[in-house]
């Protein structure tokens, strides 16, 4: 890590941190005033360093005293102008955390990293945000409870691939259409929710977790208190509706029954056809309407 960013190893609470912020400019600190505290040093130093970097404080070097640059009275204004400059000066840091596995935790419904996918040398930082109201650590997990934490160019392009010029052509227009289809599957499932008088909105889990075997989570009815429909967007070119899907989605499908649904989009028509419980119609119903044929094969060695 650059040596930059080695303030974030060990700082203060967020608390202790607006207090000593407080303490400036109220009383004449030097570095001996500083020394004093009774903190850990490497966190009051670093915390020092914070303040500087994001210009909260500077350090007069005549009177050998630190002054406040920006004076801010109230904790609950301090901590959003804090999370912008750190934002803003530490896009490195930020982006080490950001690029991290992300999963959707469905009994939460919160985005979630594991802990130790989190280097030591970010250990002040991650407990800061924690403090801030911008993650949370429990268990082994970090939950991001701001989801604009995840948004970084890994992400936007997590599906791309970059190899010939032909099939990444082709992978980009299938990327692009199914984009579009998930952004009117939204506006979709925003009716029906209306519709049934749900106060609730649904929300986009493919931009943050492709490998959660849905696209979109939503409400079956207005007492709900996490997301308990799960719907996977396909964008049709007509009216056969023909459209691939992964055995990771029809495990998931599998498993969430009438939880799990299909939003076919016919780029004709524009229309939207609904399926509840896939699974069962497609492997299960003795009706005959859909034709189902196995286009990849994964093979591999079992010489030994």
């Amino acid at each position: 890590m650059s040596v930059k960013y080695e303030v974030f190893r060990k700082l203060l609470t967020i608390d202790e941190l607006f207090e000593l912020y407080s303490q400036i400019g109220d009383t004449i600190l030097t570095h001996i005033d500083i020394e004093n505290i009774d903190k850990d040093k490497e966190s009051k130093n670093n915390s020092i360093q914070l303040l500087i970097d994001t210009l909260f404080i500077a350090y007069n070097l005549e009177s050998k005293t630190y002054y406040k640059k920006l004076v801010i009275n109230d904790k609950t204004l301090f901590i959003p102008k804090l999370y912008k400059m750190l934002r803003n000066l530490y896009k490195e840091a930020f982006s080490i955390i950001n690029e991290m596995d992300i999963h959707y935790g469905e009994r939460e419904a919160q985005y979630y990293t594991k802990r130790n996918f989190i280097s030591l040398d970010l250990s002040g930082l991650l407990m800061l945000l924690d403090g801030m109201g911008f993650v949370k650590v429990k268990n082994k997990h970090i939950y991001f409870l701001d989801k604009s934490l995840l948004i970084n160019d890994k992400v936007k392009n997590k599906r791309r691939i970059t190899s010939l010029l032909e099939l990444k052509e082709q992978l980009d227009k299938q990327e692009q259409l199914g984009n579009e289809a998930e952004i009117a599957a939204i506006e979709f499932e925003k009716g029906i929710l209306s519709l049934n008088s749900i106060d609730k909105a649904p929300e986009r889990v493919s931009l943050y977790d492709a490998s959660a075997g849905y696209d979109i989570v939503s409400y079956m009815a207005s007492d709900s208190n996490v997301p308990d429909k799960f719907i996977e967007v396909k964008s049709c070119a007509d009216e056969s509706l023909q459209f691939y899907i992964s055995k990771n989605e029809l495990e998931t499908a599998k498993s969430k029954r009438n939880h799990y649904f299909l939003y076919l989009l016919n780029r004709k028509t524009n229309k939207f056809t609904v399926i509840c419980d896939p699974y069962t119609m497609f492997f299960e119903s003795e009706e005959i309407n859909w034709a189902i044929e196995s286009q990849v094969y994964k093979i591999h060695s079992i010489a030994r």
